[in-house]
């Protein structure tokens, strides 16, 4: 007896046409979303350029100049030997992080008699809050151990961008038709912020932990946000 096979068509027809409708859903909802889903990458991109723009703009040069022989006189430091002297200013401090006194006179930086033998001399641009009033007759020369220089992004270079946040602005590269506002968190808790604005647009950041050099040559943790809309 032969065995009768039945095809049930209607049935694959069905399924690829449900798998069609489906697909076409997709394509639906992707057209509709596409120009969300472009918004948010640009936004992204301006986001990440901004964080890089604003590191940049907030950095300076900061030089470290470890000195030894230090110990039981009144030391001076031949500042040509180490930087550019009355160009910059300078912070000594001890291993303990202590500021140690000194006076610049020229090219010349006088530091105080103490007990510690190895001090640290921060040299910068940027202002460093300097304990003055060398006294003594007594002098040496101390030794310089090694010269390090970095990029640091200091607080000051963040409060002037605040305080000339329109001048700082001009100085980025900021799509046509974008905004953008920024806000740091210094390490004591304090807040400081420019460029908001009200908007009904949605507005995109980005937070990032950084750390940032005091007015007393400290390293100190702090927060970045960017947004931009």
């Amino acid at each position: 007896m032969k065995s009768i096979i039945k095809y049930k068509k209607g049935s694959h027809v069905g399924v690829i046409a449900s798998f069609s409708i489906f697909v076409m859903f997709l394509v639906g909802i992707y057209l509709i979303m596409e120009p969300s889903f472009k918004v948010q990458k640009d936004k992204e991109l301006t986001l990440e350029k901004l964080k890089n723009e604003l590191k940049q703009e907030f950095s300076s040069n900061l030089s470290k100049t470890i000195i030894s022989n230090c110990s039981g006189y009144l030391g001076f430091v031949d500042l040509k030997k180490i930087d550019d002297g009355p160009l910059l200013n300078h912070l000594v401090k001890d291993k303990n992080n202590n500021i140690i006194t000194s006076d610049k006179g020229g090219d010349t930086l006088f530091i105080e008699s103490q007990t510690e033998s190895v001090l640290w001399i921060y040299s910068s641009t940027m202002d460093l809050t300097a304990a003055t009033g060398v006294g003594g007759a007594t002098i040496n020369n101390p030794k310089i151990e090694s010269i390090k220089q970095t990029q640091e992004i200091f607080e000051q270079k963040i409060i002037d961008g605040v305080n000339n946040f329109a001048n700082l602005k001009s100085k980025l590269d900021i799509p046509q038709g974008s905004e953008f506002s920024f806000s740091f968190e210094l390490f004591n808790g304090t807040t400081i912020n420019a460029g908001y604005q009200a908007t009904f647009e949605e507005v995109y950041s980005i937070s990032i932990s950084i750390k940032y050099i005091d007015i007393n040559a400290n390293i100190l943790p702090g927060t970045l946000t960017i947004n931009t809309w």
